[in-house]
């Protein structure tokens, strides 16, 4: 897919020089930082804005091909740990436009890795603790500190809000502007606030807060509830004041105790029968589709 023919920007740093066909030239891989980047944003970003007369001209000007071969999301270590709610129930199966081909353009002109068994932030935040870990032990210094900001030689870049609890350089782009924002270990939490009425409308964080903030507050994303009734307002006024990791444990240990006691019976989503129907369903179609082809 040629940048040229799919809405390329004069002026825009790419990153790398357009060539006369309209590819991008592989992207510089010598520096003083290693930029550790989120493929999995761009196939989402580039297909979600794709008009749907785009999709229908651009496939009708190539041949079918099989798209499975690049999908690695089903052997995702989460689907078998989700115990009380599948792992992403709620997001539809079927991916953006031109996610596939955009993710195969990534692996065969970028040398991007495909994470097989995880997820691409998995092994985003793997590299970037190995690199923090591999020069602060090595000068005797705290991961996240003043002395490891000063010669961090990594920057993780994406949209994915779970990689802000990774400590280190973070690359922003938001309203045609670059930002850096250096995340702590212990990191933050900040909360946003409507104008109108000055209620909370959404708490961003990073770091070790940010991790705990989601325990308790849950991810609709990834479908994962967290704790009843503890929304952002009561988890912020919970954390705000921890100054360690221990503190922040004891206190969302504490949040669920009173919740649920000393012990709680959790349902495992497998055993329920709109679960056992859908396995059943799920089964009839996969035979039909078989049979047909």
């Amino acid at each position: 897919m040629s940048v040229l023919n799919s809405g390329y920007r004069v002026g825009f740093d790419y990153g790398a020089e357009v060539r006369p066909d309209g590819n991008l030239i592989k992207w510089k891989t010598e520096g003083k930082k290693l930029c550790l980047v989120d493929g999995d944003i761009l196939p989402y970003t580039v297909g979600f804005i794709v008009k749907p007369e785009a999709q229908i001209r651009a496939a009708m000007r190539v041949d079918d091909g099989d798209k499975d071969l690049l999908t690695k999301s089903t052997g995702n270590f989460r689907i078998d740990q989700a115990f009380t709610k599948p792992y992403k129930g709620k997001r539809p199966a079927d991916k953006p436009p031109f996610f596939y081909e955009l993710r195969e353009y990534l692996l065969s002109t970028q040398d991007a890795i495909l994470a097989d068994g995880e997820e691409a932030d998995d092994l985003m935040s793997i590299e970037a603790w190995r690199l923090a870990r591999e020069f602060c032990e090595m000068e005797g210094i705290e991961v996240g500190s003043n002395e490891h900001k000063a010669f961090a030689n990594y920057v993780v870049i994406s949209k994915d809000k779970d990689l802000m609890q990774v400590p280190g350089w973070h690359l922003h782009y938001k309203d045609n502007s670059y930002s850096l924002e250096w995340v702590t270990r212990m990191g933050y939490l900040r909360p946003k606030y409507k104008a109108k009425d000055g209620k909370m409308k959404k708490l961003e964080g990073g770091g070790l807060m940010f991790l705990y903030a989601q325990i308790l507050m849950g991810d609709d994303i990834d479908n994962y509830p967290g704790l009843p009734k503890c929304g952002m307002n009561t988890v912020f006024m919970a954390l705000k004041d921890c100054k360690d990791e221990r503190e922040l444990y004891f206190t969302t240990l504490a949040l669920y105790k009173k919740r649920y006691g000393e012990a709680y019976p959790a349902i495992n989503y497998r055993s329920s029968k709109a679960w056992a129907d859908g396995i059943t369903l799920s089964t009839v179609s996969l035979r039909r589709t078989m049979t047909r082809h």
